[in-house]
């Protein structure tokens, strides 16, 4: 039976997605142009992808679904991974589909927003993977998986495992166009060009959890 996935967006954010805006570059080169910023300076002349999982890349605003699961991972509506995406699955146009989670050895690896900008229906797989959020520690309260793989994850060139909210601070602060900190194991979200970070800390004051989404 085939699954049918229909979240109306607004006006204004179809208008936003459909001029490539939510790509997610770092620095904005122009909508409807390949992601091509990176929070290391230094990785720009190796061109990187924005997020690196193990050996995956994913370039935000340009990777559909069907190439992250080509590139050896499973992708399922729920974190259990009870629900996985198949070639039968269509999505309307100009819709945003529920939260997807990659995945392996049944073990999340990442949640991923996708969308279909589009004026027409299409198959699911082809959505384009317009966020990112990863788990570095323990999976979040609404994420009902038992554990998360932690993987080695890179996004804009910058390994964030290990840091606690200081060296994040630090590295992002002079590449922050606006900054708002958040207080113990609230987040904090850093305006970089296009795109917003948003991290969470864990009572140690690690990293525990980064999203990586246009605005």
């Amino acid at each position: 039976m085939k699954k049918r996935f229909a979240h109306p967006l607004s006006r204004r954010a179809v208008a936003l997605l459909a001029a490539g805006c939510l790509a997610i570059p770092i620095a904005l080169t122009g909508c409807g142009k390949e992601a091509t910023g990176y929070l290391d300076e230094g990785v720009k002349e190796t061109k990187t992808p924005l997020v690196r999982v193990e050996e995956a890349d994913l370039y935000l605003g340009r990777t559909i679904l069907l190439e992250v699961r080509e590139q050896g991972y499973d992708l399922s509506l729920s974190p259990d991974f009870t629900q996985p995406l198949s070639e039968e699955d269509r999505m309307d146009a100009s819709s945003a589909l529920l939260p997807v989670y990659m995945g392996r050895d049944g073990q999340v690896v990442a949640r991923l927003g996708c969308a279909n900008t589009g004026n027409g229906e299409l198959p699911t797989l082809e959505a384009r993977v317009k966020s990112f959020e990863v788990f570095y520690g323990p999976c979040p309260a609404d994420v009902e998986a038992p554990e998360n793989a932690k993987p080695q994850v890179a996004i804009g060139g910058v390994d964030f495992t290990g840091q606690n909210a200081e060296e994040v601070a630090s590295l992002l602060k002079e590449k922050a166009g606006s900054v708002t900190s958040g207080e113990g194991p609230s987040p904090s979200q850093y305006t970089v060009g296009g795109c917003m970070y948003t991290f969470s800390f864990d009572a140690d004051g690690a990293v525990n959890l980064v999203r990586v989404q246009g605005l």
